[in-house]
């Protein structure tokens, strides 16, 4: 299996313009999906009542009927 490297993982995070509403959205997206691991469908039914953006941020994701941290 073939993985990105840190430069690649840098080069794709740093596409999104954020001096655009959607890039910043964009970039969000990028860093969730990269940092939480989720799948694509599982970041899609996220709500924001499943968001804790405290010190330390916590997500609650449902995939495939089980609830992980």
């Amino acid at each position: 299996m073939d993985y990105l490297s840190v430069e690649e993982i840098k080069l794709v995070l740093g596409q999104p313009d954020i001096k655009k509403k959607s890039g910043i959205r964009d970039k969000f997206y990028l860093v969730l999906h990269y940092d939480s691991g989720c799948r694509n469908q599982e970041i899609l039914d996220l709500k924001i009542k499943t968001l804790s953006l405290q010190a330390l941020v916590l997500n609650y994701i449902v995939g495939k009927g089980e609830s992980t941290e």
